[in-house]
């Protein structure tokens, strides 16, 4: 098997500021990590197969993302939600925080009017974000700010798929799920998982 190197460059999710300081993982192997610069960027050299990262750090709880094979090779750009932002997050959509489960949170990019389903259904959600970016629980599809968010999912290994009217929808660079249109995404309780891009088009 062959190794790729990504460089991860994480952004705060509400003000996409870059954050410094966090650790960033091979999921499956906790001695492959590398921390975070003042631009928010690190480099890894993960293994040339599909894939999962973590990372975490002082004011941020793990956060995990799925990579399919060959699919990152160069560059990533995600996001973290701040533990000082996130009771607000789920105020807004009233919910609580279970850290038995674990929260997910996407982008649909290209298009206003996006739907997500999650397969099997578990927790609380699509919460579509308003075009402040802040998730409002009256919208029924993506602004144009393009982010969602599901709360309380229980742990495991569900598949999460995108669908526009008249549109063709696939995760970025995510693990395809059971449908093309589908990303299969790791859950597990207290952290939040961060899915890759979708794009419609």
């Amino acid at each position: 098997m062959g190794t790729v190197n990504i460089t991860f460059t994480i952004g705060d999710a509400l003000n996409q500021a870059p954050i410094a300081g966090l650790s960033v993982c091979d999921h499956a192997d906790q001695t492959n990590c590398a921390t975070t610069n003042n631009m928010g960027q690190a480099t890894l050299t993960l293994p040339d197969t599909d894939v999962t990262v973590d990372y975490s750090g002082a004011g941020y709880r793990t956060h995990l993302l799925s990579l399919r094979q060959g699919a990152g090779s160069g560059s990533v750009v995600t996001l973290a939600i701040s533990n000082a932002n996130l009771p607000t997050l789920l105020a807004l959509v009233g919910a609580t925080d279970d850290m038995t489960k674990g929260h997910i949170g996407g982008r649909v990019n290209n298009v206003v009017g996006a739907t997500v389903s999650l397969v099997p259904a578990s927790g609380g959600g699509p919460f579509y974000s308003a075009t402040n970016g802040l998730p409002n629980p009256s919208l029924t599809s993506t602004t144009s700010a393009g982010t969602f968010f599901y709360t309380n999912v229980n742990p495991g290994t569900p598949d999460l798929g995108a669908m526009a009217t008249g549109l063709t929808c696939a995760t970025q660079l995510g693990v395809i799920g059971a449908m093309p249109n589908q990303a299969d995404i790791l859950v597990e309780a207290g952290a939040i998982t961060i899915v890759s891009n979708f794009v419609c088009q």
